[in-house]
């Protein structure tokens, strides 16, 4: 991983009333963030993690419930936030949309459009499955690829056992 990058898995809904993130970041470490109905866990996996959070060592690699005033942070890490991020990518009004380029592509063995800005001065590209569904498959941006999959098919959100959890 280079000094620039993260990896992000995320499952959920999008209304965030549950999702479950694992991110991995070069600068702020490696979390997995568990939401349910307002209830949030955090397990900073690593010490770059700790160090962000600015708990005590003695917290990596245990799930911590995290108290009412990380709510508003815990949202950064919701399905719903990183998908909304990345679609910001995108021109939303009328005219800007003649802009886009499209090609048809194979992305993961599927058939799909690659939608790009030809003339942007960031490197943006968006997959979209090409099978009638229309689905986001993955962002590209700047040389990084954030992918997308199981549409309407995330498993349930369960919280850490409660022998797993720590107060802080």
């Amino acid at each position: 991983m280079t000094a620039s990058s993260s990896l992000v898995d995320s499952r959920g809904t999008l209304d965030n009333n549950q999702f479950d993130t694992k991110l991995e970041s070069a600068r702020q470490g490696e979390f997995h963030v568990i939401s349910i109905s307002g209830s949030t866990w955090v397990k900073p996996v690593d010490f770059s993690a700790i160090l962000t959070l600015d708990i005590p060592q003695e917290n990596v690699g245990k799930w911590i419930k995290s108290p009412n005033s990380w709510a508003e942070k815990s949202l950064h890490f919701s399905t719903k936030t990183i998908l909304s991020a990345a679609v910001s990518s995108f021109p939303a009004q009328e005219t800007q949309r003649n802009r886009l380029a499209v090609e048809t592509v194979t992305h993961k063995e599927k058939k799909a459009w690659k939608i790009t800005r030809p003339t942007a001065v960031e490197k943006v590209a968006a997959i979209i499955s090409a099978d009638g569904k229309d689905q986001l498959l993955a962002l590209e941006r700047d040389g990084r690829t954030l992918n997308f999959s199981d549409w309407n098919n995330a498993r349930p959100v369960t919280p850490p056992a409660a022998n797993e959890v720590t107060a802080i």
